[in-house]
Formats: structure tokens, C-alpha cells, sequence
């Protein structure tokens, strides 16, 4: 026998757990590899899966903006409306809406105007206007102050019905 053979004769049999390292070694790089072949395979795939929501959701804004832009600029806008209009659109009157937003306490009543607590004011939900209500028999002219609601006021009302499930 070989010297070489020898050795690895002995070598099994003095250190027989060592015999087939060669061989271990090569299996496990090649059940590694696969794994990660595997792991590869599947990132990729869900990474093209989600490549795919990301265009879609990304036409979807696309399709919406319009509808965005617009809402935005309604709620931007400046113009006023009587808290009747703003009650009527739920079915409402004025009174009950002044009353419900009262019960809230989101307003109160103080020298014949409806205002907003502290809380609420300064957020853009209301606008003043002033109206000539009477001139006495010296030209004197008397005005009067009425709160009207804003885009942004009437959003505020309608998600606190809803939340009330009131409408």
C-alpha cells in the first residue's frame, strides 16, 4: 500500500468522524447554494410583484389627481355660506344645527352672533360678514356682524355627524 493510502486508512480509522469531510463540505455548499437560489429566486419575484402594485397604485394617483385638485381648491376657496344652506344639505334647519354645534361645544351665542370657542376659531371653519341693519332718524348707520361657514367649516360639521352617525 501507498504511503498516501496508508495515511488515509489510518486517518478513518484513528478519526473516523473526519473521513467524509471533503464530501460534507460539499454537500452543504451545494444545499447552501440551492437555499440561496431558492431564497433569490422568490425575492425577485415578489420584489416584481410589488414593482407591479407600485405602477398600478401609481396610476391610480395619476386618475385622481383631478378629482384631488379640485377638492383642494374647493375647500381653498373663500366663499361663505349661511349655516341654513350648510344645515339643509343634511336635512336639517339652521336651528338644529346651531343647536347641535352649541351641544358640542363648538360655538356659542353672544350679542346676537353665533362665534366659535377658542378651540375652533382661527382654523378658516367660519367668515364674518357685516350688513347695515338699520339707520336711525340722525343718518346713523347700525351694523351687525353674521357668521357664515367655509368649505373647510362645513367638512369639519360633516365628519362630526358622521362620527355621531347622524348622517
Amino acid at each position: 500500500m501507498s504511503k498516501k493510502k496508508n495515511e488515509k486508512v489510518t486517518e478513518q480509522y484513528l478519526f473516523p468522524e473526519m473521513a467524509n469531510v471533503g464530501k460534507k463540505e460539499t454537500v452543504k455548499k451545494t444545499r447552501v447554494t440551492r437555499s440561496v437560489s431558492k431564497d433569490v429566486a422568490l425575492l425577485e419575484e415578489k420584489c416584481e410583484k410589488l414593482q407591479k402594485e407600485k405602477e398600478q397604485l401609481e396610476q391610480k394617483i395619476q386618475s385622481m389627481m383631478p378629482k384631488v385638485e379640485a377638492y383642494d381648491a374647493l375647500l381653498a376657496s373663500k366663499s361663505l355660506f349661511p349655516t341654513g344652506v350648510v344645515a339643509k344639505s343634511f336635512g336639517w334647519s339652521a336651528v338644529r344645527l346651531n343647536k347641535y354645534l352649541e351641544q358640542k361645544k363648538v360655538q356659542y351665542f353672544r350679542s346676537g352672533i353665533w362665534m366659535l370657542y377658542q378651540k375652533y376659531a382661527g382654523k378658516g371653519y367660519t367668515g364674518e360678514q357685516f350688513y347695515q341693519y338699520y339707520e336711525d332718524n340722525k343718518g346713523n348707520k347700525h351694523t351687525r356682524a353674521h357668521t357664515y361657514w367655509t368649505m373647510k367649516g362645513y367638512e369639519f360639521i360633516v365628519k362630526m355627524l358622521k362620527d355621531d352617525n347622524l348622517i
